[in-house]
């Protein structure tokens, strides 16, 4: 490769070195996320153990037969600030969720206002070499890279293998027409499914908070023991649409903190069925039933909690439409054929006209726009896996448990006398979060 310029030798060289380490920090990824997983299964193992000795002895020698509010609120805070502690989802990789500036992460108003900053495209530039995708078409980018520079070769030398093959770049831009429409289509596609599951999990937090208002507005005062029942059930919603979503790490732990020792049939029942978010939604609708019957709800209040009960249900099946049914993979291994096509004779044809490096600067820059893009859209058509699930269902949680531990004051005070004390689930200012090693393979952003 004698006319070929050393910078790019130089190149080839990091790119395949990138592909190299890429790989082995996926292996060590996964044995990091063996750790990770075994210590959260042991955990949950010797919480299982405690759970089972407690119910059997009684905790701390206290009957729990009777459930009450402050037992509710120690089990909910007993799940955000012991079981499921972690600032970050533990299942996400970790440069996907340890820069703020992510989708795996719940925002806030700082994120925003460096999401919005005239200085981000500063950011962007010199990111470029840690960037996310960068990382997932590193592979790629390496194979076009040494094809490039083996064209280069092949047509630089005395006996022009190329010389006979004219392809005109007309040709090619034709070609590059059809691939940009069908990657935008697929692209919005793919926009259009992560909207559905966003919009799902929205819902799913709105319709669990206002369904556990109602019932602490107005079953609250007539029938604490359902409205507790209906309460530790709604706190588990979120945690169970995750794992239905996800299928990764067990949320035993969690039904068994909330539902033992106080509700055994209903821990029972739910564990044991196939669709755990559905099975809640049944119980609930029981639950409301019964009150309904009983003259302990009005018409009003038992319609407002079925439409409720109802639009969870439609959450659960938006999001099971778009988990099980992708975009159609004909569609997109066409669009892969004609990238892979277009790009490999793209060196070709910018021989003829540019010299090694332009020619090889101008394949790798529109390589890197075509493969990125392609990744997006694969990434956004299943928008669960890197969706912030862990931090919604936190959020869902500790928006149900405020519907019932934190009620407003009577009506018939103007002032109130005594501060009520902060809830033991509310995170407190500069509390540490615990980091747990992640499960990168579980989610499937590191394959």
């Amino acid at each position: 490769m004698r006319n070929t310029p050393l910078p790019f030798l130089c190149l080839l060289a990091h790119l395949a070195t990138a592909a190299a380490f890429s790989d082995i920090r996926f292996r060590l990824n996964v044995r990091a996320a063996k750790r990770g997983t075994v210590l959260l299964h042991e955990a949950t193992s010797r919480y299982s153990e405690d759970s089972s000795s407690s119910t059997a002895n009684g905790i701390n020698g206290i009957d729990h037969t009777n459930d009450t509010i402050l037992r509710y609120e120690n089990d909910v805070a007993k799940v955000l600030r012991e079981l499921r502690p972690w600032k970050y989802d533990p299942t996400v990789p970790k440069w996907f969720r340890a820069r703020r500036l992510s989708f795996t992460n719940y925002w806030d108003l700082t994120d925003w206002e460096k999401h919005t900053s005239r200085r981000r495209y500063l950011r962007y530039v010199f990111a470029l070499p840690k960037s996310r995708l960068v990382r997932r078409i590193v592979p790629q980018l390496s194979v076009l890279a040494i094809w490039s520079g083996v064209v280069c070769f092949l047509g630089t030398t005395k006996k022009n293998v190329f010389a006979k093959l004219e392809i005109p770049l007309t040709a090619l831009s034709l070609v590059s027409t059809f691939i940009g429409a069908l990657q935008a289509l697929r692209t919005n596609q793919a926009l259009g499914r992560l909207r559905d599951g966003r919009l799902a999990m929205g819902k799913m937090v709105h319709c669990t908070r206002d369904t556990a208002t109602l019932l602490s507005t107005y079953l609250g005062n007539k029938d604490k023991k359902l409205c507790l029942k209906s309460a530790r059930l709604l706190a588990l919603f979120g945690w169970a649409l995750k794992q239905h979503l996800r299928e990764t790490l067990t949320t035993k732990d969690v039904y068994e903190a909330l539902l033992l020792p106080h509700h055994r049939a209903d821990a029972k029942f739910i564990m044991n069925e196939r669709k755990i978010p559905v099975a809640i939604i049944r119980r609930l609708r029981q639950i409301v039933a019964s009150s309904f019957h009983r003259g302990q709800i009005s018409n009003n209040e038992h319609r407002l909690l079925e439409q409720n009960l109802q639009s969870l249900d439609q959450a659960v099946a938006t999001c099971d439409r778009v988990r099980s049914t992708p975009i159609p993979p004909v569609y997109g291994s066409h669009a892969s054929r004609l990238m892979i096509f277009y790009l490999a004779f793209l060196p070709m044809a910018l021989l003829n006209f540019l010299s090694v490096r332009g020619t090889m600067e101008v394949t790798m820059a529109v390589g890197y726009a075509m493969l990125g893009l392609d990744e997006i859209s694969h990434l956004f058509e299943q928008p669960f896996k890197f969706m912030p699930l862990y931090q919604i269902s936190k959020v869902s949680m500790m928006d149900v448990a405020d519907a019932f531990c934190r009620p407003p004051p009577p009506l018939e005070l103007d002032d109130i006398s005594e501060d009520q004390d902060m809830p033991a689930y509310w995170v407190k200012e500069g509390d540490d979060w615990p980091v747990l090693p992640y499960d990168g393979r579980s989610v499937g952003l590191l394959v």
